[in-house]
C-alpha cells in the first residue's frame, strides 16, 4: 500500500498478482494525488470493496486461481458496488477486449512496451469520465427527487389549508409521502408523556406489520430511543439515517426494517404549541435517500404541518375557552350576587387613574349608585381620614409597578365605614382591573385577637421559619424593646447566647417538621438594653394565611432563678456548718481517746526499763499517736472555722516524722535529703505534715510494686 497524498479518503485500487508490475503501476499513478491501495487476489479485493469504494480500480485480467470477469460477476452477485475500472491484460485479442467492455470497464490496456505510457492518461480519463457520470447521475436523481418533494410540499400545503381534523390531516400527509414522495413507508407517531413512548397513530405504504408493537421510548438512556423517530422526538430536530444496515441506533429494529426493504429513513418532529407532539417518519428502499436538499424541504413540511396543528389546537382551545367563558360568566354573576366583592375598571389618563366602570352590586354593599361612584373625586371624599393620605399616595404607584394590594376603610352611604381589601392589576397598556372585598368582620376579629394577645402576661411571638413576624406588647416589655423594629423581621436566634442556639434551632425544626408542641425549656436571652434574661419558652405549630408558622410563648423567670440560686447557696452553707459540727464532735472524742492511749504508752515506756527494742517500738507508737492528735487538731480547727496555729518548728524534724509514718509497712524506699544548717520555720506544723502526707500517699498509690 502506498500514497500519502490522501484527499478526502479517496483512493485507487490496483488488483495485480505480480508484485513488480504492481509497484510500477503504483509509481505511474502516484502523480494523480490519490492514495494507492493494492490487492493481489480476488478474496483480498472483495474484502476491500465490502468496506469502501475506490475512485478507480486497475484490474488485471488474469489473477491467481481466477480472472477479472469472474471477480466482477461475483461482486455484482453479492450486491457489492463495482467501481469504475481499467482492464489490464497481456492478451491483445479482440474477444477479451469486447468481453471486458461489456463487463463495464472504462478502458482496455495491453501490457506491452508502451503500457506505462498509456496507463496514466487512461487512468486520468477514466477518473474524469467517472466524476462526470456521477455528477450527472446525482443531478438527475436530485432533480427527480426535488420535483417529487416539491410536489409533496405543494400537496401538504393544500391538505393543511383544507383539513381541520388532526387525525385525518396526519393520515393524508402519510398518503402523500408514499404516493407522491416515492418513499416505501410513512407513519406518524404521537408523543405519549404518560407512558414515555411514541405511539403509532397512522401510516401508509408497505408496513407489513412493522409497526405492530413497535417500541420507541423517550428516555436518553434507553437503546429504544436512539433511532430516527426517538432522536427527532427528543431533540426537536429532523434526523436522517443514511443506511439502516450500518446505523448503530437502528439496532433494535434493523432486522425487521431490512426484511421489508427499508434502507434509509428520516424523522420529522411535528410541533404543537411550541412542543413536539408527533413525529413523521419516512422510510426509503434506497440508502442515503435523504440528502441535505431533501432535509431542507422536509423542514418546510415540518413548519407547515406544525402551523396547521397549532391552528387546529387553537380552534379546539378557542371552542373550549368559549364554553368555559360562558360558564365562568354565569358563575361570576352568581358570585357577584352572593359575595361581598366589587369589581371595577380603571384607565390611566395623564398620569392619574380614572374609574370607568364598576359592578352593579355597589348599592347593596355601600349604598351608593354606580353613577355616584364614577363621578370625579368620589374616592377622595369617602376615604377614612386616617387612611386617606396613604391610600392616595399608594394608588398612583400602580402606574409603575403594575399591581397593588392593600387594606383601608371606605365610608358607606349611611356614614359608617367598612374595611375593604383592594387588589389592582394592569391587564393592558392603560387599563387596570381592580376589586374590593369587604373584610370588616376579619378586621374586627383581628383587632379582638390583638387585644387579647396584648393583654396576655406572657410574651407571644409568631415566627415563619426563624424570622420573627409578630411580637405582642407583653413580649416587648419582657425583652425591654420600645418598638417591634428591633426584633420583628429578624432571626429568633439573633440575641441568643451561642450555647443555646443549636438546641433552640433543633427544637424549632422539630416543631416545624413533626407539627407537635414542645415542653417548656429554660434559656438565657439578651434583652434590647443588653441585660441577660432567664426565660422559660415553649413552642407550637400554627397555620397563618395558608402558611406553616410557629407560635412561641415565653416569660421572664430571672427573679425565680435568682431566688433558686440564693436558696441553693444557703443550703450549701448549712451543709458545711453541719459537717463542721460533726467533724468537731468526732475530733473531740477521738482526741480524748488518744490522750488516754498516750498516757498508758508513756507509763509502759517507763516500766520497760530502757530495753532498746521495746523502747524503739513504744517511741514510734507515741509519735504516731501524736501525729493523730495533730489530725484531730486540724479537724477541730475546721469545725470552728478557726485559723491555722502558727509557731516556730524545725522543718527537718517534721519532715522525717511524716516520711517515716507514711512509708511504714510499704514496699517503697524513702530517702530524705535536706541541706545543712536548714533553718527552722514559722507556721502550722500539723497542717504542713497533713499536706506532705497527702502527697506521699498519692506517690505510694502510683507505685504499688515499690
Amino acid at each position: 500500500m502506498t500514497g500519502n497524498n490522501l484527499k478526502n479518503g479517496k483512493f485507487i485500487l490496483i488488483v495485480e498478482d505480480d508484485p513488480g508490475t504492481s509497484e510500477l503501476e503504483t509509481q505511474c499513478l502516484e502523480s494523480l494525488g490519490l492514495e494507492i491501495r493494492r490487492a493481489a487476489t480476488a478474496e483480498e479485493t472483495i474484502g476491500i470493496l465490502k468496506r469502501t469504494t475506490p475512485e478507480l480500480m486497475l484490474l488485471d485480467y488474469s489473477l491467481s486461481g481466477s480472472n477479472a470477469m469472474e471477480l466482477v460477476k461475483e461482486l455484482k452477485g453479492n450486491d457489492i458496488t463495482v467501481p469504475p475500472f481499467l482492464m489490464v491484460t497481456g492478451r491483445g485479442d479482440e474477444t477479451v477486449a469486447v468481453e471486458t467492455m461489456k463487463a463495464g470497464a472504462s478502458d482496455y490496456i495491453i501490457k506491452n512496451s508502451s503500457f506505462l505510457e498509456n496507463l496514466l492518461p487512461a487512468a486520468r480519463k477514466a477518473l474524469e469520465k467517472s466524476a462526470l457520470k456521477a455528477e450527472l447521475e446525482a443531478a438527475q436523481n436530485s432533480t427527480a427527487k426535488n420535483m417529487r418533494l416539491y410536489s409533496v410540499l405543494a400537496q401538504v400545503n393544500q391538505a393543511v389549508t383544507r383539513e381541520k381534523n388532526r387525525q385525518v390531516l396526519l393520515q393524508e400527509i402519510c398518503d402523500i409521502a408514499v404516493t407522491t414522495g416515492g418513499v416505501k413507508m410513512a407513519w406518524v407517531g404521537l408523543r405519549d408523556r404518560d407512558t414515555g413512548r411514541i405511539i403509532p397513530a397512522c401510516s401508509a405504504g408497505f408496513v407489513n406489520g412493522y409497526l405492530d408493537r413497535i417500541k420507541i421510548e423517550l428516555d436518553d438512556e434507553s437503546p429504544y430511543s436512539k433511532g430516527p423517530t426517538g432522536t427527532a422526538a427528543l431533540s426537536g430536530k429532523i434526523y436522517a439515517c443514511a443506511d439502516i444496515k450500518t446505523e448503530p441506533g437502528m439496532r433494535p429494529w434493523r432486522e425487521k426494517a431490512l426484511e421489508r426493504g427499508y434502507r434509509s429513513a428520516a424523522a420529522i418532529p411535528l410541533e404543537e404549541n411550541g412542543k413536539t407532539a408527533a413525529v413523521l417518519t419516512l422510510y426509503s428502499e434506497q440508502p442515503r435517500f435523504f440528502n441535505e436538499e431533501e432535509i431542507k424541504l422536509l423542514g418546510e413540511i415540518k413548519s407547515d404541518v406544525s402551523l396547521a396543528l397549532d391552528a387546529i389546537s387553537a380552534e379546539k382551545m378557542r371552542a373550549s375557552a368559549q364554553s368555559a367563558l360562558e360558564l365562568t360568566a354565569s358563575q361570576l354573576t352568581h358570585v357577584m350576587e352572593t359575595n361581598p366583592v366589587i369589581i371595577f375598571r380603571l384607565r390611566a389618563i395623564s398620569g392619574r387613574l380614572v374609574t370607568e366602570w364598576i359592578s352593579g352590586n355597589v348599592q347593596s354593599l355601600l349604598g351608593f349608585e354606580e353613577a355616584e361612584m364614577l363621578s370625579p373625586g368620589w374616592l377622595e371624599k369617602n376615604l377614612h381620614p386616617d387612611d386617606k393620605e396613604r391610600v392616595l399616595a399608594e394608588r398612583e404607584t400602580v402606574l409603575v409597578s403594575g399591581a397593588l394590594v392593600r387594606d383601608y376603610r371606605v365610608k358607606k352611604n349611611d356614614n359608617s365605614y367598612i374595611w375593604v381589601h383592594e387588589q389592582i392589576k394592569n391587564f393592558s397598556k392603560n387599563e387596570y382591573i381592580g376589586s374590593w372585598t369587604d373584610i370588616t368582620p376579619l378586621k374586627e376579629s383581628e383587632e379582638r385577637f390583638r387585644t387579647l394577645v396584648d393583654a396576655s402576661p406572657y410574651g407571644v411571638l409568631v415566627r415563619k421559619g426563624l424570622e420573627v413576624i409578630f411580637l405582642n406588647k407583653s413580649g416587648l416589655g419582657i425583652l425591654k424593646a420600645k418598638a417591634e423594629q428591633g426584633i420583628v423581621g429578624k432571626s429568633i436566634l439573633e440575641r441568643l447566647p451561642a450555647r443555646f442556639s443549636e438546641t433552640v434551632r433543633q427544637r424549632l425544626a422539630a416543631i416545624d417538621g413533626q407539627k407537635i408542641a414542645t415542653a417548656p425549656m429554660e434559656i438565657e436571652y439578651q434583652a434590647m438594653d443588653g441585660t441577660l434574661l432567664d426565660l422559660e419558652i415553649t413552642g407550637s405549630p400554627i397555620v397563618l394565611s395558608g402558611e406553616n408558622c410557629g407560635l412561641v410563648f415565653f416569660r421572664d423567670i430571672s427573679e425565680r432563678k435568682k431566688t433558686e440560686r440564693l436558696v441553693s447557696e444557703m443550703a450549701a452553707m448549712q451543709r458545711v456548718e453541719s459537717l463542721g459540727m460533726l467533724a468537731g464532735g468526732i475530733a473531740h472524742d477521738f482526741n480524748n481517746m488518744l490522750t488516754g492511749i498516750l498516757a498508758n504508752v508513756s507509763l509502759l515506756e517507763a516500766r520497760c526499763g530502757g530495753e532498746r527494742e521495746n523502747a524503739e517500738i513504744l517511741r514510734e507508737t507515741i509519735d504516731a499517736a501524736r501525729n493523730a492528735q495533730c489530725l484531730t487538731a486540724s479537724l477541730l480547727a475546721f469545725s470552728k472555722g478557726g485559723k491555722p496555729v502558727k509557731k516556730e518548728f524545725r522543718l527537718e524534724s517534721a519532715l522525717r516524722d511524716i516520711f517515716s509514718l507514711a512509708t511504714r509497712g510499704t514496699k517503697a524506699d524513702c530517702q530524705l535529703a535536706t541541706g545543712e544548717n536548714l533553718w527552722s520555720m514559722e507556721g502550722d506544723e500539723n497542717q504542713l505534715k497533713q499536706a506532705v502526707n497527702n502527697l506521699l500517699i498519692n506517690a505510694l498509690q502510683a507505685m504499688p510494686s515499690g
